[in-house]
Formats: structure tokens, C-alpha cells, sequence
């Protein structure tokens, strides 16, 4: 019986500090939960910009890659054409 009622003393007390340590949030700690909030946005929206930047980037090379390509034929192509014609 000795053992039970101090558990049950131990009990309460654990119970009694841990209700005792829940506070109300002041408002530094709201303020700081709304700047966390804000850049954990902010920081998705930049980490999506950056995802369609690079995106738009490697399309672009694809399509200069592309131009290069046809320039250089029309160059392969006027060179065999000059070398063709007889000169005036």
C-alpha cells in the first residue's frame, strides 16, 4: 500500500509540472512563429522561381544549340555552293 500511495503522490506530481509548463504564447513568440512562417514561404516561392528559372534556361540552350546546328549547315551549305561556281 506504501508503494501505491507514492506512486500516486510521484503521479500527481508529474502531472502537476508538466500542466505547469504549458504557457500562453506571448507576443515575441507569435511574432517569431509569424517570421518563421514568412520565410519558410518565402523560401518556396524563391526555391519554385529557381526551378522554372533553370527550366527556361535549359530550353534556351536547346534552342541555341539548335540555331548553332543550322548555322552551321548554311555555312557547309554556301561553302560547297562558292566552291561550285566557277569564278567571273
Amino acid at each position: 500500500m506504501r508503494i501505491a500511495a507514492k506512486a500516486a503522490v510521484l503521479l500527481c506530481g508529474v502531472v502537476l509540472s508538466l500542466s505547469a509548463c504549458r504557457r500562453e504564447e506571448g507576443p515575441a513568440e507569435r511574432a517569431g512563429k509569424e517570421a518563421d512562417k514568412a520565410m519558410q514561404e518565402s523560401a518556396q516561392k524563391m526555391n519554385e522561381a529557381a526551378q522554372r528559372m533553370g527550366e527556361a534556361m535549359h530550353k534556351a540552350g536547346e534552342q541555341m544549340g539548335q540555331a548553332g546546328k543550322q548555322m552551321g549547315q548554311a555555312l557547309e551549305d554556301a561553302a560547297r555552293k562558292a566552291r561550285q561556281t566557277p569564278p567571273p
